[in-house]
């Protein structure tokens, strides 16, 4: 999934804009996110007791600043999906009093509509559509436009030319 975050960022379909916020919430470019990927068995076994140890020491309350989490709820039963009230069954206590589940987690689902979840993440983390490929296109459209009625009038003119036997 992290692969899948990072190819869409790099592919230039987003990039991150700086806040402009003066307080300690806003976001850097290069900030750094914990991704916490919640599907079947996210809490269980050995592994989840190291995702459970890992949080446990992110959600410390001695911790002065708290790292960006972004919580990323897997839909697809493909992929390991599952309803989300499984996670209130599997997730230790503490780490839920301790703000887990503060904020709310990206629902991720099959394609096509894993390509909206993708986007809805990255947006999570500040961000947006690249403007300047949207302009490029437009003004690709418009130059073909242009050229289109250029064309359309030449020959409406050679028609018109044809017929009156000029």
């Amino acid at each position: 999934l992290a692969a899948e975050l990072r190819a869409a960022v790099v592919d230039r379909r987003f990039y991150v804009l700086p806040t402009g916020k003066d307080d300690e919430e806003a976001q850097q470019p290069g900030e750094i996110f914990f991704l916490l990927y919640l599907k079947d068995g996210t809490f269980v076994g050995e592994a989840g007791a190291k995702i459970v140890e890992q949080l446990r020491l992110l959600l410390s309350p001695s911790k002065k600043r708290r790292p960006r989490m972004l919580l990323i709820h897997e839909n697809d039963i493909t992929r390991g999906g599952c309803a989300f009230g499984r996670f209130f069954e599997t997730t230790p206590e503490d780490l839920v009093s301790a703000g887990l589940y503060s904020d709310i987690a990206v629902a991720f689902h099959e394609e096509p509509f894993r390509q909206v979840s993708l986007v809805l993440a990255a947006q999570k983390m500040g961000a947006v559509a690249d403007s300047s490929a949207i302009r490029r296109r437009l003004a690709r459209v418009a130059r073909w436009a242009k050229d289109a009625r250029w064309l359309g009038a030449r020959h409406c003119k050679e028609c018109n030319d044809h017929k009156q036997g000029v």
